[in-house]
């Protein structure tokens, strides 16, 4: 089982303590490809078999619970969405939206945790908060051309819609001004969640991954560095494809452990399985990095003849 929280007790997951040379491991002959690839597949598995048992309680009200209805399409969501950031992988010109689908992965993983214990208020919210923009692009659509949406509804659909949003409005305590179904921000939310499960695992996908994935959601100027008129490293940016799989891989496993812990699904051997993966993916990262940071000195010893 899992100590309080959801990382398992045997090793947090983002330590590394495996042995990088697993030269007696079956993990050995794997490519860093192959073996995040293998804890991304596994998680996915691991996901959807999750959804699955969670989705018919026996009674009739917690199925209908709109927190386990928006937990279980979190899931099933955030499986498809690792399918999509591995499918950009098999070429580098889709890198920089790979990291576009990461940033996104994570912020879905946080809201399908978050609301499990947020307020009746802001699941409420989370729901429903949609129709007002929705409402605002048919009137800005409106104002540039007269009718332009309204001519297609009928004024009785166009009263219920109305009422729709101002119930909307006077429920959730938004306006037109609000850009979000919450003001919380994300590492915030990600703090929140783990407060309650006693770890910081979420916290680290908040303020660790979303940096990273930010340029390229927002198009900044380091988003257009493999377009610019510079030296192209290609095995380099194959090592970044991994990486990011590695952080969606991180997403994923951080959530389906959180899923676990809090429906209490004893997968607890199956996670410890898939952490060892993401380990030794995690041991060859930092041997690499540490190698082209303090290279080797070369060896002066000149054979004497």
């Amino acid at each position: 089982g899992c100590r309080h929280g959801y990382l398992p007790a045997r090793r947090a997951p983002y330590s590394v303590g495996y042995d990088v040379r697993m030269s007696d491991s079956p993990e050995s002959h794997l490519t860093q490809r192959q073996l995040i690839n293998e804890a991304r597949h596994s998680c996915e598995s691991l996901l959807l078999s999750m959804a699955k048992a969670i989705e018919h309680p026996e009674n009739i009200e917690d199925a209908l619970n709109p927190r386990r209805m928006i937990l279980i399409a979190t899931m099933r969501m955030a499986v498809d969405s690792s399918n999509a950031i591995a499918l950009l992988s098999e070429s580098i010109s889709y890198y920089e939206n790979m990291n576009i689908l990461v940033r996104s992965l994570v912020e879905l993983a946080v809201n399908g945790a978050y609301l499990q214990f947020a307020s009746d208020e802001e699941v409420l919210t989370y729901q429903t908060f949609d129709a007002i923009p929705v409402s605002k692009l048919i009137r800005y659509a409106d104002g540039l051309s007269p009718s332009t949406f309204s001519k297609h509804i009928s004024e009785e659909r166009q009263s219920e819609f109305d009422a729709l949003v101002d119930k909307v409005k006077q429920d959730t305590g938004k306006s037109d001004k609000d850009f979000g179904w919450t003001r919380i921000d994300l590492v915030t939310r990600c703090k929140r969640i783990d407060l309650q499960f006693g770890a910081n695992a979420f916290e680290l996908l908040g303020s660790g991954l979303v940096p990273i994935g930010h340029p390229f959601v927002h198009a900044s100027y380091r988003s257009l560095s493999r377009y610019l008129p510079k030296p192209f490293d290609e095995q380099r940016l194959q090592d970044e494809i991994d990486q990011t799989l590695f952080m969606a891989t991180q997403v994923l496993i951080v959530f389906a452990a959180f899923v676990n812990d809090i429906h209490k699904l004893n997968h607890a051997d199956e996670l410890s399985g898939i952490y060892r993966y993401i380990h030794i993916f995690a041991s060859r990262l930092l041997l690499r990095v540490n190698q082209a940071v303090n290279p080797e000195p070369k060896s002066e010893f000149r054979e004497q003849g």
